[in-house]
């Protein structure tokens, strides 16, 4: 039966906090403190841009709730290394002496000695799999020997991207994870089809939440110009290519349009040529990383969002974007494709407009549909409201986490 109590004590452990493509995991952060739960983050990668937090979570996650493990590396670790011989002497030697490099070798003893303070909690909740990989290997080396309440979130990445996946030990990964966390089915059944997986091991579905306390309402302005709007990284999975080839074939069969990207990434100046090659200059405008806050407020003045995700050429796949999630709940039109967990969420012209993957006939159609259709726009809209309300609010994937934290009992 679950508790209403446990776990009282939980760590995050993640890499690089706060980054603006990850605001869901301090909102699930701030939900769980918010539920009087003692949280603490370990960051075990670069200290993120505070600003890319989004509004009002900084009442919640204060800094004595979050340590930056990297941020002591340089500091005198003759006690730590003492510390961690008294406790394991031949683990932390063996560990030593299998880092040539002393550079490497200060940062593995300060990592570990933080990594050590993982034992005294309730919970270890990793954010990706490389950060369970990253971790879990000192267990290997007789560290961690009181933690057995391993959790693991499974993202795109995680178990799509080939480069990553290749070099993960998934065989001590499935050994000691006890709860898998995917964000969609999608991904769940490919970490299932996993080598190594282990059929005794947990798998539970904990979506991304987004903070609908702090989504405008959508712009109600009655312009004719069709708006259309894609946020996220400029990576290849995001598909922005499909969409600007879309465009071009609407404007030269004569509409009138704008389009926003907002986001950056190894991507743009590919992107800029296609827009300058394609004769969008005038219609399509790039802003650039902004954070949420602001971001949000651009979405507000735009009608569509386009979402034209598909599979890399190394895999990488998405699970469900939030920023889908967050359209859908202010109110504008979607459309996407069937890429990954995005079908998951989005029933064809329901609540929004699902084309083909890497498909630019499916998208160009999928474009046509909704923009002849609007006395659909509002009927869309409510549905589409109610699926984010009915599943992806904090209070409802916070929840579903705590639901799954008790699964051990």
């Amino acid at each position: 039966m679950a508790s209403r109590s446990f776990p009282k004590k939980i760590a995050i452990v993640l890499s690089d906090f706060p980054v603006i493509s990850e605001t869901f995991i301090a909102l699930q952060v701030a939900h769980l403190l918010k539920k009087n739960k003692h949280v603490k983050i370990y960051n075990i990668g670069k200290i993120g841009n505070y600003a890319w937090l989004p509004k009002g979570l900084d009442e919640h996650i204060k800094e004595k709730d979050i340590i930056h493990v990297n941020k002591h590396a340089d500091d005198n670790l003759f006690m730590p290394l003492i510390h961690l011989l008294f406790k394991s002497p031949i683990s932390t030697l063996k560990l030593l002496f299998s880092n040539p490099f002393p550079e490497g070798r200060k940062k593995t003893i300060n990592t570990l000695f933080y990594l050590e303070q993982l034992t005294s909690f309730d919970v270890v909740h990793f954010q990706f799999i490389t950060i369970a990989d990253q971790c879990l290997k000192y267990k290997s080396y007789g560290f961690l020997k009181k933690q057995e309440n391993f959790f693991c979130s499974i993202r795109g990445y995680d178990v799509t991207k080939d480069k990553f996946n290749h070099l993960l030990n998934w065989e001590l990964i499935f050994k000691h994870i006890k709860v898998f966390l995917p964000v969609c089915d999608f991904l769940k059944n490919k970490l299932k089809a996993k080598k190594h997986f282990n059929n005794q091991s947990l798998t539970e579905n904990v979506y991304s939440p987004i903070n609908i306390d702090n989504i405008p309402n959508k712009n109600d302005s009655q312009e004719t110009l069709i708006t259309f709007i894609s946020v996220g990284r400029l990576v290849e999975k995001k598909g922005i290519d499909i969409a600007l080839k879309a465009l071009s074939v609407l404007k030269d069969n004569g509409e009138k349009f704008q389009y926003t990207i907002i986001g950056d990434g190894p991507d743009l100046d590919i992107l800029q040529a296609q827009t300058s090659q394609l004769n969008l200059t005038n219609e399509v405008h790039f802003l650039g990383a902004l954070p949420s806050t602001e971001t949000l407020e651009i979405m507000t003045k735009h009608q569509i969002l386009l979402m034209p995700s598909k599979t890399a050429k190394d895999g990488d796949c998405e699970g469900i974007p939030n920023v889908i999630k967050e359209a859908m709940h202010m109110g504008l039109q979607v459309i996407s494709t069937t890429h990954a967990g995005i079908p998951e969420l989005i029933k064809n012209e329901i609540n929004g407009y699902i084309c083909l993957e890497n498909d630019n006939n499916s998208f160009l159609q999928g474009i046509y549909e909704c923009i002849h259709n609007k006395s659909n726009w509002n009927d869309i809209n409510n549905n589409a409201r109610n699926t984010i309300c009915e599943g992806f609010t904090p209070d409802k994937t916070t929840e579903q986490l705590l639901k799954a934290y008790n699964s051990i009992l």
